[in-house]
């Protein structure tokens, strides 16, 4: 219902161009999240995702143009499938509650570039993409409101986030347990059968 008042009271949609990128699921819940962000503040989070950039074009310049045709304030993440890029563009009036750094870190825990540059191979592409590009908006969209002090209905909120890091190092840790007992029972073994 909020993406639907959105779209009506702006005519906007919040994912400007997919070129078959973005999963149906992850582009309705980035309007959703993105009409009810600009209902409440006048701030916009827009996505571009694209298959390929031209030949003499850099992820950077194809975000500054598209950018460029956007009204401020706003957010802008583009992604291009094929090059394995991504950028984003904060307007000025909003530098100073989002930081573009934090949504382009690669550190463990950031919104997007891990979820996008990991190599997966239990989901497709197109799932992996279009979970970074959510993460991002989702990230973005929650700074936003929570700077100037809305609470957004269709918000995911910064605790799936928080969850999943949580999940992948329990993981990480117990393959690490895994391994450290297959390699404990191989030296047991290896001694046992030498008596």
């Amino acid at each position: 219902m909020i993406l639907l008042l959105a779209t009506c009271v702006f005519g906007e949609d919040f994912v400007l161009r997919n070129e078959n990128i973005l999963i149906d699921k992850s582009v309705a819940k980035i309007n959703e999240i993105s009409g009810e962000l600009k209902a409440k503040t006048g701030a916009g989070v827009y996505v571009e995702a694209i298959e390929k950039l031209n030949a003499n074009e850099t992820i950077g310049a194809y975000a500054k143009r598209i950018a460029g045709e956007l009204n401020a304030p706003y957010a802008l993440l583009v992604v291009s499938s094929a090059d394995r890029q991504i950028d984003a563009v904060i307007s000025p009036d909003l530098e100073d509650q989002i930081d573009k750094g934090d949504i382009l870190c690669i550190t463990p825990g950031c919104p997007v570039i891990p979820l996008i540059a990991e190599h997966r191979r239990d989901i497709s592409i197109n799932q992996q993409i279009s979970a970074g590009i959510f993460n991002g908006v989702a990230y973005i969209t929650d700074t936003i409101a929570e700077k100037r002090g809305v609470t957004l209905e269709s918000s995911v909120g910064s605790g799936s986030q928080n969850f999943s890091v949580a999940l992948t190092w329990v993981v990480k840790i117990m393959v690490l347990l895994t391994l450290a007992g297959l390699v404990v029972a191989w030296r047991r073994s290896k001694t046992e059968g030498k008596y």
